[in-house]
């Protein structure tokens, strides 16, 4: 019948979204930094870390991506990589101790970066400090990340040359302390120097105390004498207290304490400072014969020990609590005192 007729479909190819991401910021920053990540182009979004808002905030390393849906249904996939550098280690080296007298010095040194500053506005690596305080640096590395850190400095005021006690009663319950960096007299001018039972006096001198007539202590009463080697005085009790060389408990005495150095090098002690147990040896491997007592600081005597026959002895200072602790052997007069450090 040669009869004809037309139809047709409308086919419709919509365009896939632009997927685009957006950062509020640099995407690689330091350590404590972070980025906005704002994702558009759809109505829809689903980001690689299971986020399904438009933004996200980034702290970590990493490559983010997202999946934009618009309207249609059509979809496109775009990432973006944030890079987060570490802080650079900061650290600050002493080139000696960081407590000491006044007159001397510590060199701090910094490392861990490229760039230095320092809280009293130096900005060099190593600093010399020779006053109290504590000494800040802000370390800058090649990334320019910065990271910080302290190092405290005690710098104790030094007593004076020669003191001389006019005389005075230290109480039960009470302490205390007098220094001098040369000779330390007690008492003087015909006055007594007195530590009731409970008291407790710390005399400390750099070369020499010279109990004078008059210098009494009660049972029960601490009178501790003390020659400094390395600076401390009572500016540094009960932190530290100075080696001492020779230590007496006096009760109406009139003599003097000097450095015992002469009997300072028979004597090893290991480990110094211990966590309990320590060993006492002989240096020339001659046995070890004598009396061991082992005081606290405050004077009361915690161990008295007779040895014979070995070069070497252990002790155990387990179960007491931390500090510092003073042993003499006395040994056919001769008498060598150590610092034990218990931690």
């Amino acid at each position: 019948n040669g009869c004809k007729n037309n139809t047709s479909q409308l086919v419709t190819v919509n365009p896939l979204p632009v997927a685009t991401i957006t950062p509020n910021g640099p995407t690689t920053f330091c350590q404590g930094g972070s980025v906005v990540l704002t994702a558009s182009g759809g109505t829809a979004y689903q980001w690689s870390n299971a986020a399904t808002t438009t933004a996200i905030n980034v702290n970590a390393s990493g490559t983010y991506g997202v999946t934009v849906t618009d309207a249609n249904g059509c979809i496109n996939n775009t990432s973006r990589l944030v890079t987060v550098n570490p802080l650079p280690v900061a650290t600050i080296t002493p080139n000696g101790p960081t407590t000491f007298c006044q007159g001397g010095a510590v060199v701090l040194t910094a490392s861990g970066g490229t760039g230095y500053q320092w809280s009293n506005a130096a900005n060099t690596a190593a600093i010399t400090v020779n006053s109290n305080g504590t000494y800040g640096v802000t370390v800058t590395d090649v990334k320019g990340c910065s990271n910080t850190t302290s190092q405290a400095v005690t710098v104790y005021s030094l007593p004076p040359a020669n003191r001389i006690l006019a005389g005075a009663i230290v109480p039960g319950g009470q302490t205390l302390c007098a220094d001098a960096t040369d000779t330390l007299f007690v008492p003087e001018g015909g006055n007594s120097f007195q530590v009731e039972t409970g008291g407790n006096a710390i005399l400390i001198a750099g070369k020499a105390i010279k109990f004078l007539p008059g210098t009494k202590a009660a049972q029960g009463g601490y009178l501790h004498g003390y020659i400094s080697s390395d600076c401390f005085y009572c500016n540094a009790v009960p932190h530290t207290l100075p080696q001492a060389f020779k230590e007496e408990t006096v009760a109406g005495i009139s003599g003097e304490i000097i450095p015992n150095t002469s009997t300072g090098n028979l004597l090893r002690v290991y480990p110094n400072p211990t966590t309990g147990i320590f060993t006492l040896e002989s240096t020339n491997n001659t046995n070890l014969s004598g009396t061991i007592e082992i005081y606290e600081m405050r004077g009361e005597k915690l161990l008295s020990r007779q040895l014979s026959g070995e070069s070497k002895h252990e002790f155990s200072l387990q179960g007491k609590p931390n500090g510092i602790y003073i042993m003499r052997f006395v040994s056919e007069g001769v008498t060598a005192t150590v610092r034990i450090i218990k931690y």
